[in-house]
């Protein structure tokens, strides 16, 4: 009796545990926290500092809001899925998800407004930019993401955009040489780790007909490109080491960084669970972070 009642806790701890755990993924406040923490790694890099700014709120609460848009508009793409794994799970809890989201959206719209206007002004491009991936605004309901060569860079010319231009403008500090090699950088490593998602959803993409580079290049050689953006992250890291603006720990931190993602990309076509993309390789955002804070502390 006392082992059944024991087992009974177990599973139900376990239970909770994953709804937590689905909770963050599925959310989006995971893939919102990575996005502010690749800002706050620009802004300790240029600055030597991370304090939280109307820019770096901008950014949680912006991803935050677009993800649970994207989410949702989405789901009408995947109804064939929508009772497998991640679909499943995100239909069910599609209130929740635009619940967040427009709290999101509200907390994010007043933190742009706390911003300078020369902040707001270069952030338009790239809010257009996302708006248009995420709403069917063209012929038939398509987004921009439903042009699927163009769809990875995209996210990664975004990214880029709003965590390395954006608290560079912020900071005062948009002209240093260190902003322009850390914003190929930051493009190429966001590059790298959005490759195994559209490895990972060529069947629904196919459905779709959405030509992503996996489905258009294979495999095998998408995951080729990934690397070798990996390995451009490398070179600008060197670069920004040689010029005095990345210190010995921080190197060894992207170094650090660098490897543990190749491997991880390289080992996505054989995983199959979600919890692998959504919560591994979204996560290597955080994980580079945290690798180059500490990094900067011990130099």
């Amino acid at each position: 009796m006392n082992t059944a009642r024991a087992s009974g806790i177990s599973d139900r701890l376990r239970d909770l545990w994953l709804q937590f755990v689905d909770l963050v993924f599925y959310s989006n406040l995971w893939i919102a926290v990575g996005a502010a923490a690749m800002y706050a790694q620009t802004m300790l890099l240029l600055t030597g500092r991370v304090v939280w700014t109307h820019g770096l709120a901008f950014v949680f609460f912006g991803t935050l809001s677009l993800y649970a848009l994207h989410r949702v508009i989405g789901l009408r793409k995947v109804m064939a899925f929508a009772d497998k794994g991640r679909y499943k799970v995100i239909y069910e809890h599609r209130s929740h998800i635009v619940l967040y989201g427009l709290v999101a959206m509200v907390a994010g719209a007043w933190h742009f407004f706390q911003l300078p206007q020369k902040m707001q002004l270069w952030i338009l491009p790239a809010a257009l930019l996302a708006g248009a991936y995420v709403l069917p605004l063209g012929k038939g309901g398509r987004r921009l993401r439903d042009f699927g060569a163009i769809k990875i860079f995209m996210i990664a010319l975004v990214f880029a955009w709003l965590t390395v231009w954006l608290p560079a403008l912020e900071a005062g500090m948009q002209g240093h040489i260190a902003t322009w090699i850390m914003l190929p950088e930051r493009f190429a490593f966001l590059f790298a780790i959005t490759v195994p998602f559209d490895i990972r959803d060529r069947e629904v993409d196919l459905r779709n007909d959405v030509r992503t580079l996996p489905v258009l290049m294979g495999e095998r050689t998408s995951l080729w490109l990934a690397e070798g953006a990996l390995g451009l992250v490398a070179v600008c890291v060197a670069l920004n080491a040689l010029i005095g603006c990345y210190p010995e720990g921080v190197v060894i931190g992207m170094a650090v960084s660098v490897a543990t993602t190749a491997w991880w990309v390289w080992l996505s076509p054989k995983k199959t669970h979600d919890y692998y993309f959504t919560g591994l390789l979204d996560g290597t955002m955080l994980l580079q972070f945290l690798l180059v804070q500490a990094g900067w502390h011990l130099s």
